[in-house]
């Protein structure tokens, strides 16, 4: 099983946002260390926050609640959590069968 790896970086289109690309597995192994450290680096960032997801290749629903914290946080303080993901793909497909792409914003590249 893959690990996460996560980048951070400013988006070239948006200074006013923060870009994570993920990569391998976001679930319950990982899925709380990520979730604290990316509340933590949004605390200090005060910007919006993109999420590409298309190169994970899993996810589950520990995974799907840290990116649902991260959107309800941000959303709080008037911010704007946006999730882009690969279109038809499995993940994509979990995003809508458990609902979760009915409030997060997602975007599909």
């Amino acid at each position: 099983m893959k690990h996460l790896q996560v980048t951070f970086n400013r988006t070239n289109k948006n200074q006013n946002a923060v870009h994570i690309a993920l990569e391998g597995s976001l679930n319950t192994m990982n899925a709380i260390n990520f979730k604290k450290d990316l509340l933590n680096h949004l605390e200090t960032e005060k910007t919006d926050c993109e999420i590409n997801i298309e190169k994970l290749n899993a996810i589950d629903i520990t995974g799907l609640n840290a990116l649902a914290m991260a959107h309800r946080n941000l959303e709080k303080q008037g911010r704007k959590l946006t999730v882009i993901s690969r279109a038809f793909e499995q993940i994509d497909e979990f995003l809508h069968i458990t609902k979760f792409d009915r409030f997060l914003n997602v975007q599909r590249a």
